[in-house]
């Protein structure tokens, strides 16, 4: 079986879980981690300005996705950091 990448985005560190772990909470800060799918590239925590930018897409992105999928008058989503294209017919 696969395993999930889940970071936590106060410490910079990643944990690997199975994918039935939902929220997976950070073993030093106990903050609950932001689960990745294992095929994207997260950006090593000691190059910063990376780090933060590839953060602030990924949470875009997923709100972006949130969004079309509660509201059927989006007909068109491309989320180009998830590599994915969502179209509504």
């Amino acid at each position: 079986m696969h395993r999930r990448t889940h970071v936590c985005l106060r410490c910079q560190r990643s944990y690997r879980r199975d994918p039935a772990e939902r929220d997976v909470a950070c073993p030093i800060c106990h903050d609950v981690c932001e689960s990745v799918h294992s095929k994207i590239r997260i950006p090593s925590p000691k190059r910063a300005r990376q780090w933060r930018i590839f953060w602030e897409k990924y949470r875009a992105e997923k709100r972006l996705l949130r969004r079309f999928l509660d509201d059927p008058s989006i007909k068109e989503l491309e989320l180009d950091l998830l590599n994915q294209r969502w179209i509504r017919r």
